[in-house]
């Protein structure tokens, strides 16, 4: 049986608790007595309740403490939930609680303090994408920014390795980002191979600011991701996670399993 003590807000079960201690109310609970502490819609089903428990033979002071352990428990859900937001591409649906993924994005970028680690398939139209974070660099240099980014054949297994890798750095310095600061950009070596065995894509999308702040998601760094496709993330703010998640990065990193594009900073 469901009490309807837990359909009360945390702020009301308080107060209720607070009024069991001090007296102010008791058996045999009456819904006017129990309406100056809980919405009075509620009041007469709430006394109803607290009089099956006095039935049973729970005091004042049993109920009181029932109901600061309901309050603990839904701060502590709703602190759960503050750390968890889906962020969405696609159509307005309404009634959603869901964030935009450009306008996530953009605000992950401009609150950058210390580290910025990024991880995408595709990139488009990169000098739009990343023109924020350009801005937040000019303001703080010292920032450390990290971008992994799949380099592909593109069903092109005559061209050597290097040629291809030369024209993909070519291209993303020009169009993704040509400003004078440059990231460390990072690419799986496996996605250049000819073995079919052995050749593998980096997929993963995500972001990572300053060690506490984590967005993973279906969308690259692309226009439509932004604001045409259907995506799906969720936005993770909690520190041992985002640790966690760049770490995975910084051991692919140091075991060599990435390395860094011609051109990127040391």
């Amino acid at each position: 049986m469901k009490s309807p003590l837990r359909n009360l807000s945390r702020v009301a079960m308080l107060d209720l608790s607070d009024a069991l201690v001090a007296g102010r109310v008791k058996p045999p609970y009456l819904a006017f007595q129990i309406a100056e502490y809980v919405p009075e819609l509620v009041s007469e089903e709430i006394g109803a309740d607290m009089a099956r428990m006095d039935a049973v033979g729970m005091q004042p002071a049993h109920i009181a403490e029932c109901l600061q352990l309901l309050a603990a428990e839904r701060e502590a859900n709703q602190k759960a939930l503050d750390r968890l937001q889906l962020v969405w591409t696609g159509p307005d649906i309404p009634g959603s609680v869901s964030r935009d993924t450009g306008v996530v994005v953009k605000e992950l970028f401009t609150c950058a303090r210390r580290s910025v680690l990024l991880s995408t398939f595709a990139v488009r139209r990169g000098s739009d994408v990343f023109a924020p974070l350009a801005e937040t660099v000019d303001r703080n240099p010292t920032l450390q920014i990290q971008l992994a980014v799949n380099v592909g054949r593109d069903g092109d297994f005559l061209t050597p390795e290097h040629q291809i890798l030369t024209r993909f750095a070519e291209g993303f310095w020009r169009s993704h980002w040509p400003w004078p600061t440059r990231p460390s950009v990072y690419y799986d070596p496996r996605s250049l191979s000819t073995d079919l065995a052995i050749c593998a894509s980096l997929h993963a999308k995500c972001i990572v600011i300053d060690d506490e702040t984590a967005l993973v998601t279906s969308a690259n760094f692309t226009e439509w991701a932004r604001e045409r496709n259907l995506e799906a993330g969720v936005l993770i703010r909690d520190g041992g996670f985002a640790r966690s998640l760049r770490n995975q990065f910084e051991s692919l990193i140091a075991a060599s399993r990435l390395r860094l594009l011609p051109g990127s900073a040391e």
